[in-house]
């Protein structure tokens, strides 16, 4: 209960969290994904091809892995992957 379900559970879907929320989301760029999530603040501030440098998200692949900074645009979600920071500038909080 409470997991965000943007497409049924099937081949191609992963778990990832986002911000401690848990999320079944399709394989994609994390972009992408934060835009069917309803997480862009503002559409008119991405280029959504990496060159504005203005979707950067902090994630780590497991638990007690090493943080890693990322354009969201150039970033395939992963199973597992932990997104935990996301720049209040650019992203909605959920």
């Amino acid at each position: 209960m409470g997991d965000s379900f943007l497409s049924q559970s099937g081949p191609g879907t992963l778990k990832i969290t986002i911000l401690e929320k848990v999320h079944y989301v399709p394989e994609d760029n994390l972009i992408w994904i934060f835009q069917d999530l309803g997480l862009i603040r503002f559409s008119n501030q991405f280029c959504w091809n990496g060159e504005c440098k203005n979707c950067p998200v902090t994630f780590k692949l497991t638990s007690d892995g090493g943080e890693i900074t990322e354009r969201a645009c150039r970033t395939p979600a992963q199973e597992g992957m932990m997104i935990i920071d996301m720049p209040g500038k650019f992203y909605k909080k959920i």
